[in-house]
């Protein structure tokens, strides 16, 4: 779960920030519903896309936080991540659409402020290992998999 992201950190951020709101436009053109990455994954509705970045950034923050208050290394789940992504698609799916969204950019904003408000020295020690799904990649990553889906 973690990878060290190189760059200037305000460059990144607003890569990260360009890329969020490009998924966002896209996850609010689609239905709840309907699958948006390769037909083997059905799972991956925009309705799940959100609720999978709220637990990402949920996750990404309380790692932070943790590394801030102990000085240790978060330890992840040894799930494997498919294993977790089915898992939490089946618990998802009661969360309205409405809610997905809502829930994932609360959750966004909260990620995005406690990274900027890091030191050099933090960011440079944690953030840099906890934001992939802050700066970008991880957004860049589902449009991909969207992209590749509808040219399909």
């Amino acid at each position: 779960r973690t990878m060290r992201i190189e760059g200037d950190r305000d460059q990144l951020m607003r890569e990260g920030d360009a890329a969020w709101l490009e998924l966002c436009a896209v996850l609010d053109a689609a239905h709840a519903d309907v699958p948006l990455h390769d037909p083997d994954s059905p799972e991956w509705t925009s309705r799940y896309v959100y609720t999978h970045f709220w637990r990402m950034h949920t996750g990404s923050t309380h790692a932070i936080r943790d590394e801030l208050g102990t000085g240790e290394p978060y330890q992840w789940s040894d799930l494997d991540e498919n294993e977790l992504n089915e898992r939490n698609a089946a618990i998802d799916r009661v969360i309205s659409p409405e809610d997905a969204r809502r829930v994932a950019i609360e959750s966004r904003d909260d990620y995005r402020a406690l990274v900027a408000s890091l030191t050099e020295e933090q960011f440079e020690s944690i953030g840099r290992r906890h934001g992939d799904d802050l700066l970008g990649g991880h957004y860049r990553g589902h449009l991909d998999y969207i992209r590749a889906a509808s040219e399909g």
